[in-house]
């Protein structure tokens, strides 16, 4: 239902967070269905050799190939106010209007 990314990132833990370009490997593809095997995955893959650089949302860091803030960034002034974010989550309740009167008959 919904378009899903995932990272994988191997290293030693450091408090340091590297300031430098990074070389990443990216992979893309569409796979033919869900936790499918590697075996049948990487006939779907592709890669491409990219530079990757820490990034910031907010104080948060993360490694990435797109533009971002080289540098932690002040909170949203909203941060406060919300919880959760915009989501769809499923709902266990389903809401049903009938078009028809089901006290009388046919």
């Amino acid at each position: 239902m919904f378009r899903l990314t995932c990272c994988l990132r191997r290293e030693t833990r450091s408090e340091e967070i590297p300031k430098d370009k990074l070389p990443v490997l990216e992979w893309a593809g569409k796979l033919p269905g869900r936790d499918v095997g590697w075996g049948v995955a990487k006939k779907y893959l592709s890669t491409e050799e990219k530079e990757g650089r820490v990034i910031y949302l907010g104080s948060r860091p993360a490694l990435s190939t797109a533009p971002g803030a080289a540098s932690p960034t002040r909170p949203s002034k909203y941060l406060g106010a919300f919880k959760q974010g915009a989501t769809i989550v499923p709902r266990s309740i389903y809401f049903v209007r009938a078009i028809i009167d089901l006290t009388r008959p046919l």
